[in-house]
């Protein structure tokens, strides 16, 4: 029975436009399904815990299974699973690896895939370049914010002209364009941060206080407003 219920999981995580609203919340009430999707979790955190020296830092588990349950897909169709007479394993690495990117992906939300590996003395100095780099960049944008007038000001208060997706994408990457229209500049108090991996999906209409504190909703990001800077600790 507890191999059945994995099988109709890992379906549902991978395809859930297959299955009825009904059919759906059956599955996410059901206690055996949850303590499987623990399982999974905990095993995902095991497996790339060998990649770094340091732990990946994983979204809470009972957040995140409230979360789909909240946010599960609107689309109904009956459909069954077609099952071969022979049993393959489905307990698989990277089959769990699939199926924890899928829950996350489909519930909705932004989520951080944190890779802290260790990086190398040639990654170190192009750290070293790309910070000299910003620090002209934001010499360059506080001119241009001086020069600025309020009406070009008054246009950059929300994400209108932001890419609003960002998939797997480093924090760097994210924080760039997020700081040019808002004619701010990111100070990164820990270099390790700049390459912290986000699912980030953000809303037109968000000012800058609500994409920080949709940011700062993942574990190992903080990010703080001050004056004309975005402080990423």
């Amino acid at each position: 029975m507890k191999q059945e219920k994995l099988d109709i999981l890992l379906d549902l995580l991978e395809h859930p436009e297959n299955y009825t609203e009904s059919q759906k919340d059956n599955l996410l009430t059901d206690s055996e399904v949850k303590e499987i999707y623990q399982q999974m979790v905990e095993t995902r955190e095991a497996l790339d815990y060998k990649k770094s020296k340091e732990e990946m830092a994983m979204p809470s588990i009972s957040e995140e299974w409230e979360r789909l349950k909240k946010t599960k897909e609107s689309e109904e169709q009956d459909h069954k699973e077609k099952t071969s007479s022979k049993i393959v394993p489905l307990w698989s690495p990277m089959r769990k690896v699939a199926a924890i990117a899928a829950v996350l992906v489909i519930s909705g939300i932004a989520f951080a895939a944190i890779h802290l590996a260790t990086h190398s003395h040639q990654e170190e100095v192009d750290n070293n370049k790309e910070l000299v780099a910003e620090r002209s960049d934001s010499t360059k944008q506080a001119t241009a914010i001086a020069n600025t007038a309020p009406s070009e000001k008054a246009d950059s208060a929300s994400t209108k002209k932001l890419p609003l997706v960002y998939e797997n994408a480093e924090l760097q990457a994210i924080l760039t364009p997020i700081a040019q229209h808002f004619h701010l500049k990111v100070v990164y108090q820990n270099e390790a941060s700049r390459h912290i991996r986000l699912y980030l999906q953000l809303t037109e209409g968000m000012g800058l206080d609500d994409i920080i504190e949709l940011m700062n909703h993942f574990e190992k990001v903080n990010v703080r407003h001050e004056g004309e800077t975005l402080i990423v600790e």
